[in-house]
């Protein structure tokens, strides 16, 4: 199932040139960059993949940048999700770090939270077709 995020600053996640590098925070639209395949694995974790096959990655397993450049799911290409209110999600990294949308959205996103505050926290629903 393809899914998207909205960063608190209500703009949506992309995975730039539909992935291979940076994901940021700065879309108002919902386009193919927008869409990430979830992908759910065995232990209850999840993975997500971009529109050209990368995997996001919390570079170091978190503590880092947020980018979706691997093309293979290892521990840090692996997220844990966290139900919050208000239909809202976090998501953790494979070494208990949280990731975030710098600024609130309009910027990169980052894994290096160690508590879920604004930034840390996203809608994310079943993307359009």
């Amino acid at each position: 199932m393809k899914v998207y995020f909205v960063a608190s600053n209500g703009q949506n996640v992309c995975a730039e040139g539909g992935g291979g590098g940076a994901v940021v925070a700065n879309r108002n639209v919902i386009g193919p960059w927008e869409k990430f395949e979830r992908i759910q694995l065995p232990d209850g974790k999840l993975a997500f993949m971009t529109d050209n096959g990368h995997y996001l990655c919390a570079e170091g397993g978190g503590g880092r940048e947020l980018v979706a450049n691997r093309r293979e799911i290892g521990p840090w290409e692996q997220f844990r999700k966290l139900e919050l209110p208000d239909d809202k999600i976090a998501l953790m990294t494979d070494n208990g770090h949280y990731v975030c949308a710098e600024g609130g959205g309009g910027r990169e996103l980052v894994a290096n939270r160690r508590e879920i505050g604004p930034w840390e926290q996203f809608y994310w629903g079943p993307a359009p077709a």
